[in-house]
């Protein structure tokens, strides 16, 4: 089975943390988690910093690297 190089769970309400384990996919070329009601920083690893801060606008309670204040 192979390994899927993009995630789209954008528009989706999802709520809570990212989960740190999602730092692991570094098979991952692009990532959008765009408008949810995402909450708190995002995992510290280096995984889900390389894609910048697109990929989590919207989520107006989610803060810490890369987003911009």
């Amino acid at each position: 089975m192979s390994q899927s190089q993009s995630l789209d769970f954008s528009r989706n309400t999802l709520s809570a943390g990212i989960p740190t384990t999602m730092d692991n996919l570094n098979f991952l070329q692009y990532l959008d988690l765009s408008y949810n009601d995402l909450t708190g920083e995002v995992p510290s690893g280096t995984q889900l910093k390389s894609f910048g801060p697109l990929p989590y606008a919207g989520n107006l309670m989610l803060c810490g690297p890369p987003l911009v204040k």
